[in-house]
């Protein structure tokens, strides 16, 4: 919870009930009082249960207690419990299910997905609220159980139009500790309870004096106090007040503080029953017969109930006992030894039937150490609680199970592992880590081996390259394991990951190693599409099979994942997206958030290759990723970079690049080919091709050949190479693209390779020809709705219209690219636009030089060498030679001195 200062006044009664009465009608969905221990705030959750309900209001109430705080949705349990889900008609009756199971109202035949309880309790919610008002009213948030709340947190941020209100009490708000509410209340809906005045504080402790009191001992009562209710009653009860008013203050001994008062007060009680206040505040609220069970264990009578509830220390039902305050419970479990504390919850083992409980119990029953009997217990209710949904509370119980495990036994190592896999599987990658670096791996079997390899991988990528060169592994299996693991470590040439893949298929063939096998066959499939053969459809068929049989540990180790990830770089943007909403639907339905938003980026990345920017920027939005932070993760910063050059972020993407690149040891192909995209988008060809040449051949020495796997940097150092006049070099460049892309279906690719095969005819002097091309790329883009493409296409056939004399068709282009680009937004191209916009409407004489002759023109009148012009320009002599043939015949100079004489 995060702390919020306000500076308003404390609320007085009179004022609280006032804003509590009038939140149904309020735009305020919570509200929140903060109060110390005795104020009254159970008092006003208990008036405005009485007043919603009899406005018609449907009320559910929670009163989470000390003992339940570590009890997986106890609060929830509390708040449906008197509500008959069977009433509930309409519900789906799948609903009701899990949402029993959850509280443990019954057993679960398979673990429910860690969301299906907040999803079925906001159903619930739904349903009621469409034909009445609901009132959520939840006194002590402060002690509910983290489960709880992310379930009420969820559900009121889904249901904030609906008539559902929140009435909260806690003690502190913004001081919290690991049980303490997760709840989000703004400024204006969190207000501080003030103490009784004097009036009021005479008016309710007026029957408890044992005279009547003068108005001086009622002031001093309030000042001591501040008018906390339940102090001044502790004070009248032990008789500290027979002075108070008669002398000035500070003339007497202070009375003691409430929490002193009270414990004192229970000394005086004799020691069974005290014993019987401890129970119940270690137990919560246990039934009668639950609670009369753990007496006759323990030995203590029945009748100290009655001491204790004569004594006010208990509030007893028909059914049902519970500590009156939640002072009393503390004070009386701090009453206790240790020794009597760890005797008691040994009773309350005994007799409790459910084995999650029972497990908590058994665990402060005994000192820390091993204990075969507690760890089976505890790896029990982990198991329990897995199936529960609470997968968080399930790996809290394995790390205990661990800790009572001996540390010699076979058992150890295994639940070590248990505890890591549900560690990542909640998202707690650094946890998990903690847990795997206990592990002593020379002492794993090969399918524990195989987990802990897969598990280390998954957790920290970046770490796992050094860990895989370190790592012993004495036996062919246990080698295989971590050759399947490596072959997705960038800077492995396409060969290389072939050879390994093949070969860790081979030795792990008849082993039991599910992780590395799935690892294996990703790379195999990441290799066949890097060299350029497409997506292996057999592959991801075999993954999935596997994946049907047995689980792995990453789901990016599945075949869907595997499609999603590789199916765009072969310009299967569909399959890709497909595969990748396939996979966010079943995180979000598993409650794996963390897992959840890194699927949106790779969808955010997959929609900026498709050119639709605006829904990727929608993604990386719901992504929850800063895509301009230095410490986005490595795996992210392809997404974020093509997406910031998509926008025209191009400030943002110079100044982050540094941080990316200390941030991995990753090959030189995104980051240069990110810098060369960016010169390109702002037009400043010479920084384009110094970064997007070092892209090319750091792709070349991969051996990567696919141009999605090459991060597709090959056309547009081709434009960039056009742009100055380096004809030679953009047509080998052309060729090799062509050579590649004519037998093959890559409707990306051919777009591109279209627009720069006509800017090259263009270039060249065939107009004819380079309409034609010019035309296809409009078409081709424009049938797979490409409009940033279509965009740039017929930018490029407005230019050769015009040097073609046909105005009217270029003005008609240069129009239809202007609305392609406010129906698509893609600012990063706003540049291009302008450019083409303001360019001389004037036909280009075949006598005029070009942009590239005129260059070298100048050079050449300033008397540079074609080997200095060369250099100077970034391209080759062959090329200035044919601009200075070109140069000679259009200005009819006889000679190279001829032309510089004639300035």
């Amino acid at each position: 919870m995060t702390k919020i200062d306000s500076n308003l006044a404390a609320l007085d009664r009179t004022t609280a009930a006032a804003l509590i009465a009038a939140l149904p009608a309020s735009t305020d969905q919570r509200l929140l009082l903060v109060g110390e221990p005795g104020i009254g705030k159970s008092t006003l959750i208990a008036a405005a249960a009485t007043r919603f309900s009899l406005s018609g209001s449907l009320v559910l109430r929670a009163s989470p207690s000390f003992a339940e705080r570590h009890t997986s949705y106890s609060m929830l349990w509390d708040l449906l419990g008197d509500l008959d889900l069977e009433l509930l008609g309409s519900t789906a009756g799948e609903h009701r299910t899990i949402l029993e199971i959850a509280l443990g109202r019954r057993p679960a035949e398979t673990e429910i997905p860690a969301l299906a309880t907040a999803l079925s309790f906001e159903s619930i919610l739904r349903q009621i609220s469409a034909n009445m008002p609901v009132v959520l009213l939840v006194d002590d948030l402060h002690w509910s159980d983290p489960e709880s709340i992310a379930v009420m947190e969820r559900a009121l941020r889904h249901l904030s139009d609906s008539p559902i209100r929140l009435v909260a009490t806690t003690r502190e708000y913004g001081r919290r500790s690991a049980h303490t509410s997760g709840l989000t209340f703004d400024p204006n809906q969190v207000h501080d309870l003030d103490g009784l005045t004097v009036d009021e504080l005479e008016r309710l402790t007026r029957p408890a004096w044992p005279s009547t009191p003068t108005r001086s001992q009622v002031v001093a009562l309030r000042e001591h106090t501040g008018g906390n209710p339940m102090w001044a009653f502790e004070l009248i009860r032990r008789g500290a007040t027979g002075d108070l008013g008669a002398l000035q203050v500070g003339t007497l001994d202070a009375p003691p503080p409430l929490a002193v008062a009270v414990a004192d007060r229970l000394q005086a009680l004799s020691r069974p029953a005290s014993d019987v206040v401890a129970i119940v505040a270690l137990l919560g609220r246990p039934s009668l017969a639950l609670l009369g069970d753990v007496l006759r264990f323990s030995g203590i009578p029945e009748n100290a109930i009655d001491e204790a509830d004569d004594a006010g220390f208990l509030e007893m039902t028909t059914g049902t006992a519970t500590t009156r305050h939640p002072l009393h419970a503390s004070a009386a479990t701090a009453s206790l030894g240790q020794s009597r504390r760890r005797e008691l919850h040994a009773f309350i083992a005994r007799a409790i039937t459910d084995p999650v409980i029972k497990a908590q119990h058994l665990q402060q029953s005994q000192p820390p150490g091993p204990d075969e009997t507690i760890a089976l217990a505890l790896t029990a209710a982990a198991v329990i609680m897995r199936q529960r949904g609470a997968r968080l509370r399930s790996a809290h119980f394995d790390a205990q199970a661990v800790e009572r495990t001996d540390p010699s036994t076979a058992a150890y190592q295994d639940r070590l592992l248990t505890q890591a896999q549900h560690l990542f599987s909640a998202g707690d990658d650094n946890a998990c880590l903690l847990a795997l670096g206990r592990v002593a791996p020379s002492r794993l079997d090969i399918p524990q081996y195989d987990t802990w390899v897969a598990l280390t991988t998954s957790a920290d990528p970046a770490r796992a390259r050094g860990f895989l060169a370190t790592a012993a592994a004495p036996e062919a299996v246990r080698k295989a394991i971590l050759h399947a693991n490596s072959v997705s470590a960038a800077g492995l040439r396409v060969s290389q990951r072939a050879r390994r893949s093949a070969a860790a298929l081979s030795d792990l063939s008849a082993a039991d190693t599910p992780n590395a096998t799935h690892r294996a066959l990703r790379g195999l499939a990441r290799s066949h599409v890097d060299a350029g053969d497409g997506l292996d459809h057999e592959i991801i068929a075999d993954m999935n099979r596997r994946q049907a049989v047995r689980l792995v540990v990453g789901l990016d180790d599945s075949g869907l994942a595997t499609e999603g990830f590789l199916a765009h770089l072969a310009d299967d943007v569909h399959l890709s997206r497909r595969s990748l909403a396939g996979l966010v639907d079943w995180a979000r339905a598993e409650g794996k958030e963390g897992i959840e938003r890194v699927f949106l980026a790779h969808a955010a990345l997959v929609e900026t290759i498709a050119g639709n920017v605006g829904a990727a920027e929608v993604l990386a939005s719901r992504s929850g990723f800063d895509i301009t932070s230095g410490d986005l993760p490595a795996g992210l910063q392809t997404m974020a970079g093509l997406l910031m050059v998509a926008t025209g972020r191009h400030d943002d993407l110079r100044r982050i690049i540094p941080a990316w690149r200390a941030s991995t040891t990753d090959t030189a192909l995104e980051i240069e080919g990110l810098l060369g995209m960016s010169a390109l988008g702002r037009r400043d060809w010479h920084e384009a091709i110094r970064h997007l040449r070092v892209a090319a051949k750091t792709a070349d020495d991969l051996e990567l050949v696919e141009p999605g796997s090459r991060f597709r940097v090959d056309l547009p150092l081709v434009e960039a190479l056009l742009q100055v006049g380096d004809i030679e070099e953009a047509g080998v460049r052309l060729a090799r693209i062509r050579a590649f892309v004519e037998t093959r279906d890559r409707p990306i690719s051919q777009i591109g390779l279209h627009r720069m095969t006509a800017l090259y005819l263009a270039a060249t002097g065939d107009l004819s020809a380079a309409l034609a091309e010019s035309t296809a790329a409009v078409d081709l883009a424009a049938d797979h709705r490409r409009p940033g493409d279509e965009m740039l296409a017929l930018l490029q056939r407005t230019r050769i219209l015009r040097r073609l004399r046909r105005v009217t068709q270029a003005r008609d282009d240069i129009s239809g690219a202007e609305l392609l680009f406010e129906a698509a937004g893609i600012e990063g191209l706003r540049h291009h636009l302008e450019a083409a916009s303001t360019e001389k409407r004037k036909v280009v004489s075949p006598a005029q030089l070009t942009a590239a002759e005129r260059r070298v023109d100048g050079l050449v009148r300033d008397g540079q060498s074609n080997g200095e012009i060369a250099a100077a320009l970034f391209v080759s002599v062959r090329t200035v030679e044919s601009h200075v043939s070109a140069i000679l015949r259009k200005t009819g100079s006889a000679s190279r001195a001829k032309l510089i004489a004639r300035d």
